[in-house]
């Protein structure tokens, strides 16, 4: 690790950045600071006022763009060779990013939690990821890395508490949320909200009548007499936002486990009532959290910053990244360097703020039209369920929950049963699991993507690398006791990914 690290977090408002030096007793925290943006007559302004300070004389740095300035896709390859996959990323990306990919930069994460092949993909306009670097060069040191959004805090929270749970950290900026969900140890989605402190700010102006300035100091001392309703409205709108985002995620197959807990970070977390009506919405537990007393981070006699959590975790996330290897993207381009990346970039790029401009306008109507997508797709997807509950349940006229009340009826006709019939499902599927474990050997590329049964037998759905493999997993499973046959009922090449996808059908043995 190099002397000294900065985590520069450039946000809409606001440069906050947090200088690191890691010694035999950890990590220290050598200056920390927030410079207002329009105070110091803009970016360069503030970054200016920071680096005048001499605990970040001669740091390498390491910086995160807006999420609302990359596009990120989940991807699925045949290998897991880096080499391969860096080389294969961009055609697989070309058709799906809001920008013409040849001139993007491109990194990827890990999203499949057994190591295997899907892949969540990052893409950046490199007019975008230059504009950061020219900034920054000559300030300090080397620019070491340049991730996205909120990412450096997310893989954190996975590293300081295990990310097993499915768990989303809201960013609550000025107009934006960034949104990471997680669970297994590995990032699953990320998007953004339109909407930020600026919208409860004029909410509040507006129910009561008063100067922006003093409803955003009511906003700050969490006093929202006489605008209270107005406030919970939009709230719980947002909320309801990221519940259909968790709810399409599920539909989709994506997560295999219910929301357990929420971490919210960014000035917006401050304002309280905006955390009780996300927990009472989502009925989940809302927590924030300090980067530094969690990693037992040393904060220097001298320091003289006052430190604000919310405020300075993602700088800090920024600045212990790379000592702590945690995951994230790094879409610093190969061979650019904070020392001569500035003469190039001024003679090349000229036009690139014009440029980054359109491509910016591109990547919000992106965003958008993905929003209203999910939204209908996940409307479409639950007028399915509530049509499939009311043809199965014509005598059920108060439909409220359709799953959570066709678990329960489900529950009642097994009570009413007494367990009593010429199939025990428990049974079988015990049986079934058993005999896939002790007969389909492990090296066999096996994932079972559905599992149905009744008295007639059982069926599994899955996918597979050739189709030698789907005789393969039948003639296994033939050799066990739990079953009188097995037979394919289909196999087929998937569309993309160059895989088999298989229903094997299943009579039980008598």
């Amino acid at each position: 690790m190099p002397e000294k690290i900065a985590g520069i977090d450039i946000s809409e408002r606001s440069v906050k950045a947090v200088s690191v030096s890691a010694g035999l007793k950890g990590y220290q925290i050598v200056d920390a600071v927030m410079v207002a943006i329009d105070d110091a007559g803009g970016v360069e302004g503030a970054l200016a006022a920071v680096f005048q300070r001499e605990g970040f004389h001669g740091s390498d740095l390491v910086t995160a763009l807006p999420l609302r300035q990359c596009s990120f896709r989940t991807v699925h390859l045949p290998f897991t060779d880096r080499k391969k996959i860096r080389q294969t990323l961009p055609f697989e990306l070309e058709q799906s990013v809001p920008f013409p990919v040849d001139s993007a930069v491109v990194d990827y994460l890990t999203a499949d939690a057994s190591g295997g092949s899907g892949l969540l993909a990052g893409a950046v306009p490199r007019s975008v990821v230059d504009e950061r670097v020219r900034l920054l060069s000559g300030l300090a040191g080397d620019i070491i890395a340049v991730d996205a959004g909120v990412t450096p805090v997310a893989a954190w929270l996975i590293a300081a508490d295990g990310g097993e749970e499915c768990a989303v950290l809201l960013d609550i900026g000025a107009s934006q949320t960034e949104c990471i969900v997680f669970f297994e140890k590995r990032i699953a989605h990320i998007r953004t909200f339109p909407f930020g402190g600026d919208r409860v700010t004029e909410t509040m102006a507006r129910a009561l009548d008063i100067d922006p300035l003093e409803a955003e100091q009511k906003k700050r001392a969490g006093d929202i007499e006489g605008c209270r309703e107005e406030v919970r409205v939009l709230a719980k709108n947002f909320s309801r936002q990221v519940k259909e985002t968790m709810q399409l995620l599920s539909f989709r197959g994506d997560l295999e486990r219910p929301l357990s807990r929420i971490y919210v970070t960014g000035g917006g977390a401050l304002f309280h009532p905006l955390r009780e009506e996300i927990e009472g919405t989502l009925d989940v537990p809302v927590y924030d959290f300090d980067i530094a007393e969690k990693s037992a981070v040393q904060f220097k006699q001298s320091l003289e910053t006052p430190w604000e959590p919310l405020l300075m975790n993602q700088a800090l996330a920024m600045a212990i990244r790379e000592a702590r290897g945690s995951a994230g993207f790094n879409f610093l381009p190969e061979g650019a360097d904070a020392g001569g990346a500035y003469e190039w970039i001024r003679r090349e790029l000229t036009w690139a703020g014009s440029l980054a401009s359109v491509i910016l306008v591109l990547l919000c109507a992106n965003f958008y039209l993905d929003y209203r997508y999910d939204l209908q797709q996940l409307e479409e997807v639950k007028e399915e369920i509530r049509k499939e509950f009311t043809t199965t349940l014509p005598g059920v006229t108060r439909v409220v929950d359709p799953i959570q009340q066709m678990k329960n009826k489900i529950a009642e006709v097994r009570k009413a049963g007494g367990g009593r019939g010429t199939f025990s499902a428990e049974a079988m599927v015990l049986s079934l699991l058993r005999d896939m474990s002790r007969l389909v050997p492990e090296s066999v590329d096996f994932l079972v993507t559905s599992l149905t049964y009744d008295e007639d037998g059982v069926r599994i759905k899955g996918e597979t690398d050739n189709f030698n493999t789907v005789d393969s997993i039948k003639n296994s499973l033939e050799k066990g006791r739990a079953f009188k046959s097995v037979t394919i009922s289909s196999a087929k090449l998937m569309k993309t990914g160059g895989r088999v996808s298989f229903d094997l059908k299943m009579e039980p043995a008598k």
